[in-house]
């Protein structure tokens, strides 16, 4: 270690550079402060190596972040408000340049928050040179204690004395001379007040100092060039003015006592003139001290003077005033406990002298001071002052108020803490009263308040048991600004936890599910100690002279009722004289009272029902809880508040009987426990005879594999479902069986009937048995279901009239939607009592006509069996059903032409065969053969009874198709060829049906003209301003179709009137024409809309709507309906409309559900449209719950009943009064004021146009006050490979009809076709952590290799019965075991040697893409949860490999973290844990890692900014609404690591965290 040689005075140093300069030697520091030190380099860290003394080197090996490191704890710290400088002389041991740069960090290392690095530096020189960095302005309230250096790797530096220097405040406008001392007030060297500065408007500007308040103190440094006499002068402004003044002192000693006058406004200035003291030359400090508040100061001046010393003051004695603690409240503990000293080294002795502890001006004053004393054989350097409270309480809150001695050099530790009273310490207050019993730390510890001054500002809570003690992890703490002005500190206790909050923000709370003597020996009576201790020697700095603790008043409340229990004001008035102070005195002039617990006006004393509660105290077994009256199990514990009010073990929410210690559960519901109930599950069968006597729903088990029957879909264990299965409790197999098929062979056409016969035969051809349950499917897109007929009656009981749909896919088709059920049921067993085979039904359907006409295709008739006689099997195989080709083209030509097709026909209805059917009437450009022809021909006949008379014939329907394709049209068409009997007979119904089945064209003669149709109206107003866009026209040709259309004409550009022709010809010549008059004239306009409320009384005020070009918009605050609105409008047209209806301003209702065009036009028909866009409240959907009898929605484990509907606005579906279940939900969430719901509808249904479910989850985002967390969290999955990402909306909710503000309504992850699909064979599992606090007492869970002790796996799906932790059944049921051991597999391939073996190892159990995304997605956010892996789901589907995901629970990522590293971007998050870092040793898994960074998450990083920036415009209304229901913006809410006082501050930090991290994840993804 190189140690300083030179001590460098400070003064010396002050003059020689600014005065918060400071002097660093690598080796050590020497810093300008009261004493030089020597501070050692204590740190390399990474991989870095000193050697040789001042050799520095970073090394190839080393970590990117290595580097060396020199804490400052025994100096004051650095601040920067004005920047400063690094200057250092350094060199390359072996040439050549490279860069280093330094960084200042808040606390010690390796602690960060806040800090900076300076810019980097380049050293260029193999000789030791200066060079200089700048440090850039700080905020001035950050102050630095750690100093730290990083080197460019693979290079040697030689580094010596390092200066770094603060720069002043640029404003301070001192002046120093032989004459005249001139000082700014602002350029102070410290303050011990919450001072600060402001622009003044006195002569001269800059600053002056304000919000001075009583004792707050200036220093200032003085060098005096000249000794002489000086005269004061001070330049102060005041209101009020004050003439308690302020007290001035140099160096320590009283020198001026000046009052300040009125000077009627805070910048109105005076020159106050003070004494002539008497100044040697030299550095002095001068300290103005203020006596009151109310006063400004702008400057003070020291002037030479031949004047005479004026008389100094007087120093007030203090210590007049100084008066002893109340004896009757306070024990002084002075004995040293273990006969030499105190614990933790601890350098004081504890005394009852006055001035280590004593009241003055109402507060007390613990000191600790140096000054040897010597007490009970040993001699010890400081002195302080140890109390303990002569009160001792079980359960309560403790406030106090209190300053913490101010940063005079490390040293202090002032604490407020709690023992147990029976705790064996020698010389403590209760031992002294027969109370030690039990050694610490098994009799516990709560540490309410430590501060060290080493870590000034830092105010910390600790728990001390024997599961942790000593340097216990149960602690936490938090920076305050100005510890050493008042704070109040607290700590609430009751029996399930502890909080410890700071000016009324929580900081730490203690709350152990386990609870038992190693965790919470906190059931008992704890006493107060107040003291300040000395830290060791070691870390004691030599400028520690003295320490003072000021408390206002500590109060000792009820912990449930609030009840003052006692309180020591020190020194506050008691006008009775009875102990209480008469701010806590219910009766200050009654000496006989002081409480009135239930404010009755009768004090507790002559009151016989203290608490108001309607118990008299004489059978209360809580008088002063009017909560509580009621305590079955004795245990100090009233019922409301116990949670095992009858002390069995089971917690009340967990047991069925809470006031009987006898009985736990009562399955059955009906009042009998299950130890004295014989059917515990009420089902009928005596728990004795019930193979499942817990579950009312199961009593047999036939094959004994521990699934009921009616569970089971085999119940005999033969391997035939019981639905194929005709014994399904004999696991017998049969032999015969019902036969059921299609017995025609029918062809079907496009839009005819068709009629199929099924028949029904036995194996064994027994005609006796008890009937047939059966249906038959067929494909309704297809085929359209015209009825049953010729039935089989003999016993029929359902016989085929409807058809139904088949969402249960009976048949194993998905094709086939539709199925038509039939059934007979024989009482007698003789059934159907007929020869066989036999027709059973025919059944008849119609073919679709969106089947093609030139192709043959298929459809599906399929079978399954509702029910069939016991002792056979069903037997039916599928019909594919032929639908031919269907057209008047018979021989194929692409045409139906009269001189072939139609004399074809005609042949062959006149009953011509061969070559005289096809002679010379085959197309020339047809392929087909006569034979193939002959085919055609016979299969069109289905199409060919063109009148619909029933039969084909030539002189009617050979004719009608001849004289169609030859081009006869209406009476020539059908004159003497329609049949007597026809049911189809005018002639455009004939014409229709033969065109119905034309393949193409036909060749008659074409006479017909286009018939043109505008777009658009024939007479076209436009407005002037607008250009004109032809809107054009159509023509329709009946033989060529659409044609084209030609126009003719211009509109001109001026007001008038213009024609336009539009003109169309076909292809047979053909031609016809249209006219358009176009009238140009300038538009009407509408000026303003508004929604008065005189018009509209649903409306708190009036809505003015705001005018952007032709939309009007506004907002309706109001969750109330907009569909009925009257809007007032002014315009210049002479009439509006909307929807074609003649609207009257302020007299027409419209619906503003929807967008409203409003039309304004003149009489000339031009007009403009303007359109009225008007949000509902907040723009979100509205769901509105509405529970039974308003009942408030109190419990996370009991649903209750009610009614949900969803307004959803324009963008969602609305939902209409549905019957509803629902219950709280969350872990820490549940504890916060806005409460996260479960919601479970009576039946599936779309929410939020979400996929049909019943469950819903509704997240409160209470602590994200972005709202966005989870939504973006879901972004992020939908760009991954993860399964199932939850889909979620945002929405306005309203409970009972009161408004409970933004939620995002999410999926809830479950097993579920829509959801989580995984089958009834998947597993879905759940890494959680800490068993006792986070899984239920139902959860079926497991433990591997890696998850030991309170980490396990719990298996979410299949639900796996466990009825409460003490059953250990499910751990034979085989799911269980199978998932258990292929997990564990699992982790033993992942630890296996051959672990990265593409075969045997990792890869041959995980979805290895999966777990990248899941990885990369946790990194990306640090979700605190991901780390400890709770709250992690994964699945499992037998034969496949193990899937990472769905995304859950992120409202603690993006740094929405204050307890640990997760706040911050940089650092690795979830990279250590077991699996992801055994899978990382893998090379080919990092590869794949990086790449799907770099190529995928990294390519979308804007993607994600924009989707942020998307949701945040969403809630744009919605978060001001919620922000107004829940003010917490600008408040801490745990665990915020940021108070920001807007929402858009929460979004832009949401997005500024999330660059950073993708930034540093960036730079680092190499070296992962």
């Amino acid at each position: 270690m190189l140690l300083i040689k030179d001590v460098i005075n400070f003064f010396t140093c002050l003059k020689s550079h600014s005065k918060n300069t400071f002097f660093v030697l690598f080796a050590s520091f020497l810093l300008c402060a009261n004493a030089s030190a020597e501070i050692d380099f204590q740190y390399t860290f990474g991989g870095s190596e000193r050697f040789d003394g001042n050799n520095f080197r970073i090394s190839s090996g080393a970590e990117p972040w290595a580097g060396f490191a020199a804490n400052l704890d025994n100096t004051d710290p650095f601040t920067f408000p004005y920047g400063g400088a690094v200057s250092f002389t350094a060199s390359l041991a072996t040439g050549g340049s490279a860069d280093l740069r330094f960084k200042f960090e808040k606390q010690s290392h390796p602690n960060t928050e806040p800090s900076f690095y300076t810019s980097w530096v380049t050293v260029d020189s193999v000789v030791g040179r200066i060079y200089t960095v700048e440090i850039p302005a700080q905020p001035s309230a950050n102050s630095y204690e750690s100093f730290l250096l990083y080197l460019e790797q693979n290079n040697t530096f030689v580094i010596t004395d390092i200066v770094v220097s603060a720069n002043t405040d640029p404003s301070c406008q001192s002046v120093n001379s032989a004459t005249e001392i001139f000082i700014e007030a602002e350029c102070y060297v410290s303050t011990t007040g919450l001072v600060q500065l402001e622009t003044t408007t006195d002569v001269g500007g800059g600053k002056n100092v304000g919000y001075i308040e009583q004792f707050d103190s200036l220093v200032y440094s003085l060098d005096v060039l000249q000794s002489g006499n000086y005269q004061l002068s001070y330049r102060m402004a005041s209101p009020a003015g004050s003439s308690a003044g302020y007290d001035v002192r140099v160096d320590g000693q009283l020198v001026d006592v000046f009052s300040v006058p009125v000077t009627n406004g805070w910048q109105n200035w005076q020159t106050v003139e003070g004494r002539v003291i008497s100044l040697d030359a030299g550095a002095q400090t001068l300290q103005l001290e203020a006596n009151a508040a109310g006063t400004n100061i702008n400057w003070f001046s020291l002037t030479q003077t031949n004047s005479a010393v004026d008389t100094p003051p007087a120093d007030i004695d203090e210590s007049s005033n100084w008066q002893p603690i109340d004896s009757s409240k306070w024990f002084h503990q002075t004995q040293l406990p273990n006969g030499w000293g105190w614990y933790n080294s601890e350098q004081q002795h504890y005394t009852d002298e006055l001035d280590n502890s004593y009241t003055s001006n109402g507060t007390l004053k613990i000191v600790a001071k140096r000054e040897n004393y010597s007490d009970q054989g040993h001699t010890k350097p400081f002195t302080s002052a140890r109390l303990n409270s002569k009160f001792a309480f079980k359960y309560g809150k403790v406030e106090f108020r209190a300053k913490m001695p101010t940063n005079n050099g490390a040293g202090s530790w002032p604490a407020v803490w709690m023992l147990n009273r029976s705790v064996t310490e020698p010389g403590n207050y209760w031992g002294t009263q027969g109370f030690a019993s039990t050694s610490w730390p098994a009799s516990g510890e709560i540490d309410i308040l430590e501060h060290y001054s080493k870590n000034h500002g830092y105010a910390s809570s600790a728990m001390h048991t024997t599961s942790s003690n000593g340097g216990t992890v149960n602690t936490n703490g938090r920076w305050i600004s100005n510890v050493s002005q008042y704070h109040t500190y607290s700590m609430d206790w009751n029996a399930d936890r502890i909080i410890f909050k700071i000016d009324g923000i929580e900081h730490y709370r203690y709350d152990p599910f386990t609870k038992n003597a190693n965790t919470w020996p906190f059931d008992d009576h704890f006493y107060l100690i107040l003291n300040v201790a000395v830290e060791r020697e070691e870390t004691t700095s030599d400028s520690f002279n003295n320490a003072t603790m000021e408390v206002d008043y500590i109060r000792v409340y009820h912990h449930q009722t609030d009840e003052l229990l006692w309180s020591d004001e020190f020194g506050a008035a008691d006008s009775d004289n009875d102990g209480v102070a008469d701010d806590f005195d219910a009766f200050p002039n009654d000496s006989s009272e002081s409480v009135d617990t239930d404010n009755d006006g009768i004090g507790n004393n002559a009151d016989t029902d203290d608490d108001g509660d309607g118990a008299a105290d004489t059978n209360d077994a809580f008088p002063l809880d009017n909560t509580e009256s009621l305590d079955t199990d004795q245990d100090g514990i009233g019922n409301n508040a116990d949670n095992d009010d009858d002390n069995d073990g089971t917690l009340d929410a967990y047991d069925a009987l809470p006031l009987d210690a006898n009985e736990i559960l009562d399955t059955d519901l009906d009042g009998i426990g299950n130890n004295a109930d014989t059917d515990d599950d009420g089902d009928g069968v005596a728990d004795t005879q019930d193979a499942f006597p817990l579950d009312s729903n199961e009593s047999l088990d036939t094959d004994n594999d521990g699934i009921g029957n009616n569970t089971d879909t085999d119940d005999d264990g033969d391997g035939i479902s019981d639905v194929d299965d005709t014994e399904p409790l004999n696991p017998n197999n049969y032999d015969n069986y019902q036969v059921v098929a299609v017995a025609n062979s029918p062809s079907a056409a496009r839009g005819r009937s068709i009629t199929l016969d099924i028949s029904y035969d036995v194996t064994s051809n027994e005609n006796q048995l008890t009937g047939l349950g059966l249906r038959l499917h067929y494909d309704s897109t297809k085929l359209e279901f015209a009825g049953v007929n010729n039935v089989l009656s003999t016993d029929n009981i359902i016989n085929g009239d409807s058809s139904q749909p088949d969402d249960d896919n009976y048949d194993s088709n998905s094709a086939t939607d539709k199925f038509v059920p039939l059934a007979w049921a024989s009482l007698f067993g003789n059934w159907p009592n007929v020869e066989l085979p036999s027709t059973l039904f025919s059944i008849t359907f119609t073919v679709s006509n969106d089947i093609a006409i030139n192709s043959i295709e298929s459809t599906t008739i399929g079978f399954s069996k509702s029910s069939n006689a016991q002792g056979y099997g069903f037997s039916a195989s599928d019909y594919e059903l032929q639908i031919m080709p269907a057209t008047w083209d018979f021989d194929s030509n692409g045409t139906a032409d009269a001189l072939t097709d139609g004399l074809l026909m005609l042949r062959h209805t006149f009953g011509l065969v061969g070559e005289e059917l096809t002679g010379g009437v085959i197309a020339s450009d047809s392929s087909m053969s006569s034979a193939e022809v002959a085919n055609a021909l016979s299969s069109a006949m289905m199409i060919a009874d063109i009148d619909d008379d029933g039969s084909v014939d030539a002189l009617t329907d050979g004719l009608l198709l001849l004289r169609h394709l030859f081009g006869l049209r209406e009476e020539a068409l059908i004159n003497g060829a329609v049949s007597t009997t026809a049911l189809r007979s005018s002639h455009s119904d004939i014409s229709d049906y033969i065109m119905s089945y034309m393949p193409n064209a036909v060749t008659a003669e074409d006479t017909t003209a286009p018939q043109i149709t505008l777009n658009s109206d024939a007479l076209y107003p436009l407005a002037f301003d607008v250009t004109y866009i032809e809107p054009g026209a159509i023509a329709t040709d009946d033989r060529d179709g659409e044609i084209e259309v030609t126009v003719s004409g211009a509109v001109g550009s001026t007001i008038g009137s213009y024609d336009l022709t539009y003109t169309a010809t076909d292809a047979a010549g053909n031609s016809s024409s249209v006219t358009r008059t176009v009238i140009v004239d300038v538009a009407p306009t509408m000026s303003s809309i508004e929604l008065l409320s005189t018009n509209n009384p649903s409306l708190n005020d009036d809505i003015i709507l705001e005018m952007n070009g032709t939309t009007f918009s506004g907002r309706v605050s109001q969750n109330i309906a907009v569909s009925d609105l009257y809007a007032t409008f002014t315009h210049d047209g002479a009439t509006v409309s909307v929807a074609e209806v003649e609207q009257t301003t302020g007299s027409t209702a419209n619906d503003f559900t929807e967008l409203v065009e409003y039309k304004v036009s003149k009489a000339n028909g031009v007009s403009a449209t303007y359109t009225l866009d008007l949000m509902k409240f907040t723009g979100l959907p509205i769901v509105n719950i509405q529970t039974d009898n308003n009942l408030p929605i109190e419990s996370k484990d009991d649903y209750i009943t009610g009614t949900v509907t969803v307004d959803g606005g324009r963008g969602f579906d609305d939902l209409e009064s549905t019957i509803m279940e629902i219950r709280g939900r969350g872990n820490s969430t549940w504890g916060n004021p806005k409460k996260p719901y479960q919601m479970k509808l009576d039946s599936k249904e779309k929410f939020l146009d979400m996929p049909k479910q019943k469950k819903w989850i509704f997240l409160a985002e209470y602590s994200d006050k972005s709202l966005l967390r989870n939504t973006i969290a879901f972004e992020l999955g939908y760009l991954s490979t993860l399964d199932w990402t939850p889909k979620s909306e945002f929405a306005e909710v309203f409970i009972n009809g009161e408004y409970n503000g933004t939620y995002n309504v999410s999926e809830k992850v479950e097993e579920k076709s829509a959801r989580v699909d995984i089958g009834s064979d998947g597993f879905l599992l759940e890494k959680d952590t800490n068993v006792q606090d986070r899984v239920d007492p139902d959860d079926v869970y497991f433990n591997t290799s890696v998850y030991q002790n309170d980490d396990v796996i719990v298996i979410k799906e299949p639900g796996i019965d466990r009825i409460d932790q003490n059953d250990f059944a499910f751990e034979q049921d085989p799911r269980f075991i199978y998932i258990r051991d292929h997990i564990n597999a699992f982790e033993t391939a992942l630890f296996g040697n051959d672990f990265a073996d593409p075969v045997n190892g990792y890869a041959s159990f995980i979805d290895v893409d999966s777990f990248i995304d899941w990885f990369l997605i946790s990194e990306i956010i640090k979700n605190q949860d991901a780390r400890n892996w709770s709250s992690i789901y994964f699945t499992h589907i037998p034969g496949e490999k193990i899937k990472m995901g769905p995304l859950w629970d992120f409202d603690l990522g993006f740094g929405n973290v204050d307890y640990s590293d997760a706040r911050y971007t940089n650092g690795w998050h979830v990279r250590y844990h077991a699996w992801i870092s055994r899978l990382l040793d893998d090379p080919a898994f990092v590869s794949l890692v990086q790449d799907r960074f770099t190529n995928h998450y990294l390519v979308n990083k804007q993607y994600i900014l924009d989707k942020i920036d998307e949701q945040a415009e969403l809630l744009k209304w919605s978060q001001q609404e919620n922000f107004n229901k829940w003010q917490i913006l600008g408040v801490y809410v745990w665990p915020n690591p940021i108070i920001w006082n807007t929402y858009d501050e929460e979004v832009l930090y949401l997005k500024t965290w999330y660059e950073d991290r993708m930034d540093w994840i960036e730079q680092n993804i190499d070296s992962i």
